[in-house]
């Protein structure tokens, strides 16, 4: 990962926009449960009194939750789109084989170190290095063609994150296909990546209900410049509940049987 982010920016601010941790004044004007507080400990249903329990406790047990705070990749409408999104696409749509739904879900799942390994690979900021001490011909020419698309790559990812830095706190992420807003930037993007940190609407990246589902063709427009947008949960999120947008009881782990357990349920 080295070379990938700028240093002396120091990693923290980083590596917690990527991971999808909201914080400080981002938090502002937000529910508990909108900015994932519940999943962060941050929150307490037992135990209180702390200023908005009673709205915080009301939704977690009676409503739903329509908005989240989680992070969202940003990029040019024609780069090729990480297999990992063509895979969630095809479990929204119900296309998917029981390997992509058990493991995909309905979005990519990625640690803050794994997006940021998927995002330097995708900006030609990692390359390979071959060991050996002699090339072949056909070997060099190939390197040197490798090298020549790795530098195509790192001059359009140079531009997709100038037209970034455009990119303000407060700024309205709309669906260009109906014109709707379906987001808005909380955090810009920290130096270096194409990675914004927003308030999403659940429904329209495909982790709840909706008629207007979450394609990886869709594009959003964010101040004046259109992107296409791959929205991801953080590795710490659970599953998230489809109707009412709050985390899933974790499935109980199945066991085998021992031979006492066995003849108790047969004679049960």
């Amino acid at each position: 990962m080295e070379g990938a982010f700028p240093a002396a920016q120091g990693n923290y601010e980083v590596m917690r926009r990527l991971a999808g941790v909201a914080e400080g004044s981002e938090l502002q004007g937000k529910t508990a449960l909108e900015c994932n507080q519940e999943w962060l400990n941050a929150v307490s249903f037992s135990k209180g009194c702390y200023l908005g329990q009673e709205l915080t406790a009301r939704t977690m047990h009676t409503g739903a939750i329509r908005k989240r705070v989680m992070p969202v990749m940003l990029v040019e409408k024609e780069w090729e789109i990480p297999t990992s999104w063509t895979m969630a696409q095809q479990v929204q749509e119900g296309r998917d084989d029981m390997f992509a739904a058990e493991i995909l879900k309905s979005l990519p799942q990625f640690s803050a170190a794994s997006i940021g390994g998927l995002m330097a690979m995708m900006m030609g900021a990692l390359e390979n290095i071959d060991a050996s001490s002699s090339l072949d011909a056909d070997e060099a020419a190939e390197q040197t063609e490798e090298a020549a698309k790795r530098e195509k790559v790192q001059k359009q990812a140079e531009l997709l994150l100038e037209k970034m830095s455009g990119i303000e706190r407060g700024d309205k992420i709309v669906d260009t296909q109906d014109d709707k807003t379906i987001g808005q930037v909380l955090s810009t993007p920290a130096p270096g990546t194409n990675v914004v940190l927003a308030q999403m609407r659940l429904d329209r990246v495909g982790l709840t209900t909706t008629k207007t589902p979450w394609k990886k063709t869709n594009k959003v427009r964010v101040g004046d410049t259109e992107y296409r947008y791959l929205p991801y949960t953080p590795i710490w999120w659970p599953i998230v509940d489809s109707e009412t947008g709050k985390g899933r009881p974790p499935e109980p782990i199945k066991t085998e049987e021992s031979p006492e357990e066995k003849v108790a349920n047969e004679e049960a």
